[in-house]
């Protein structure tokens, strides 16, 4: 399964999965940083990759929501206060939680989106 990281997710994080031997894709490798969400979402579908995210900014909009339910895809939403987190301690956050997140994305259907709050809990978003 491949996680593909959107713009509201540093690249670093994505290299330091990816070193791990995660397979990892972050936005920047096939898109501009400032890439509409309704472009890059439908093409995250057609690779059947699932989305790693800090934008709750997706499921407000009718476009982009409508783009990733069109997608079918997974999609994993980071909880709010992430971005805000300095480096260290957002990748002490994502090596700690993602056990948590790949054992939740591997079993919820295509379609289902994620959110993981700050102490790890993983619940589906409606």
């Amino acid at each position: 399964m491949t996680y593909f990281f959107d713009a509201n997710v540093s690249s670093n994080l994505a290299q330091m999965l990816r070193a791990l031997g995660v397979p990892v894709v972050h936005l920047y490798q096939h898109f501009r940083k400032d890439a509409p969400d309704e472009q890059w979402i439908p093409w995250v579908g057609k690779q059947g990759w699932v989305i790693i995210t800090n934008d709750g900014r997706i499921l407000k909009n009718p476009a982009e929501r409508a783009a990733l339910e069109r997608a079918n895809i997974k999609a994993v939403f980071l909880f709010r206060g992430f971005s805000q987190m300095k480096r260290w301690p957002q990748a002490r956050w994502l090596l700690r939680w993602w056990p948590r997140i790949t054992n939740a994305v591997c079993q919820v259907a295509p379609g289902t989106n994620l959110y993981i709050n700050r102490m790890g809990r993983v619940s589906e978003l409606r």
